[in-house]
């Protein structure tokens, strides 16, 4: 299955591999992998893949103590925190257990 997007200004738009992409055309989560040879193969949920739960929870829960801390080096710290966990949800690897094809 080959899945079209476009962007808002009329071009097409493409998946990134390897990763999940949230696609609002069709309202799901679409992983698209690439084997050696060139194959694509995309794999579809409708949920939020857990480890993305998962990491947005805790950049959350992080947020709202870098709000309520005054000391600038636990702020600085906060902060770094929720970069790295951004920088995880980047390279999400693909979950088999909500999967619909």
């Amino acid at each position: 299955m080959n899945v079209q997007l476009e962007s808002r200004n009329g071009k097409q738009r493409h998946l990134t591999p390897n990763r999940w992409n949230y696609v609002k055309e069709v309202d799901m989560w679409v992983f698209l992998e690439i084997d050696e040879k060139g194959e694509e193969y995309y794999y579809f949920q409708r949920h939020a893949p857990r480890q993305f739960k998962i990491i947005t929870d805790k950049i959350r829960i992080l947020n709202e103590k870098m709000l309520l801390t005054e000391d600038e080096d636990e702020n600085d710290r906060l902060f770094g925190q929720i970069m790295a966990l951004g920088d995880k949800l980047q390279c999400m690897g693909r979950e088999t257990d909500d999967l619909l094809y």
